[in-house]
């Protein structure tokens, strides 16, 4: 699936596990563990994970 695709559909790939800040990334190669939880949690503060998406096959990968 090319990365648009994945990303119009954000929702069927990434789960939350119940209350907790728990997140599973689905329909990959690693379903079982691809798990994504806080390392820790600052007081009052969120943080972000950032990916770099890229299509199999484009220049960037080629580097």
């Amino acid at each position: 699936m090319r990365v648009e695709e994945s990303l119009c559909r954000f929702d069927e790939h990434v789960i939350r596990l119940g209350e907790d800040l728990a997140f599973a990334l689905k329909h990959t190669d690693e379903d079982d563990r691809l798990v994504f939880t806080p390392h820790y949690k600052p007081h009052r503060e969120r943080y972000g994970i950032y990916w770099s998406l890229l299509d199999v096959g484009s220049e960037e990968l080629k580097s």
